[in-house]
């Protein structure tokens, strides 16, 4: 019976879009997207659920928790939205966006990638505690990718559906300048922080390098670390023990290899400068 309604609900409201168009064009005035508009836009729908399904590949799920998260959508609204045959209200994209933790430059108008951060003023590294401190984050991600410069960067996650991909982003080895010694110091210093303090729930992953780039621009969904061949790491705190004065430190040898030493002997030049 669900299923049916469905059906009607979405054959419904394509035929009011059509028949709407069709008026609107003789009025020569329309109020609503274009058809080939809103047609783009039911894709770039389509293809963001998907995305933020990766984990898992059972998009009705996310779709569930549109609809549990945003007031007044339903299965039937979404599905049409999906197919093209309704169209959004401007509160219900930007409902969905801040769900998904989608763009919402990009699920509207089509600019940039599906996950990339709409963020007018990027925080800087030093703002991140604060951050952390907000009461809906579930656990903080600090991910590395595998592979040389083992690019880095740090993912607050919210749900299993919603995440934030913060901006600053360091190379874990030796190919930083200046700048990025100077990063990597800001970097060891808000491990030390978190370590101290015990305060915030982190982890740390180590994951494929072409994953970490796609997650970090925005190209996918940042459920996709979790997807795909991703292990638990301690990188993110060991980082700061640059003098490998922890129990730990020990294991270093076999956890990690020289660019990660070489990293912590930028941050000891860096802090000695």
């Amino acid at each position: 019976m669900d299923l049916v309604a469905s059906l009607v609900s979405v054959f419904s409201a394509l035929f009011t879009r059509v028949v709407g168009d069709r008026k609107a064009a003789r009025d020569g005035a329309r109020r609503r997207l274009p058809w080939a508009a809103n047609r783009k836009l039911a894709g770039r729908l389509k293809e963001i659920i998907d995305m933020a399904s990766s984990k898992d590949r059972r998009p009705e799920r996310t779709v569930a928790h549109l609809c549990e998260t945003i007031p007044g959508l339903s299965l039937a609204s979404i599905e049409s939205f999906m197919f093209g045959a309704a169209e959004p209200t401007l509160e219900q994209v930007r409902g969905i966006c801040e769900a998904l933790g989608a763009s919402f430059r990009y699920l509207w108008f089509g600019d940039g990638h599906p996950f990339a951060a709409d963020d007018e003023y990027p925080p800087p590294t030093q703002e991140y505690l604060g951050i952390f401190r907000d009461h809906d984050a579930r656990s903080i991600v600090f991910v590395r990718g595998d592979r040389v410069p083992h690019p880095a960067y740090v993912v607050v996650q919210y749900n299993e559906f919603r995440y934030r991909v913060l901006p600053s982003y360091w190379h874990v080895s030796s190919i930083n300048g200046n700048g990025g010694a100077n990063a990597l110091v800001e970097l060891a210093s808000l491990s030390e922080n978190i370590y101290r303090t015990r305060t915030y729930k982190a982890r740390g992953i180590d994951v494929p390098l072409s994953v970490a780039e796609d997650v970090y621009h925005g190209c996918t969904h940042a459920s996709a670390l979790w997807a795909a061949g991703w292990k638990a790491s301690h990188w993110w705190d060991d980082l700061a023990d640059v003098d490998h004065a922890r129990a730990c430190a020990k294991e270093y040898a076999t956890r990690y290899d020289e660019e990660f030493f070489a990293a912590q002997k930028l941050i000891k030049w860096a802090r000695s400068v």
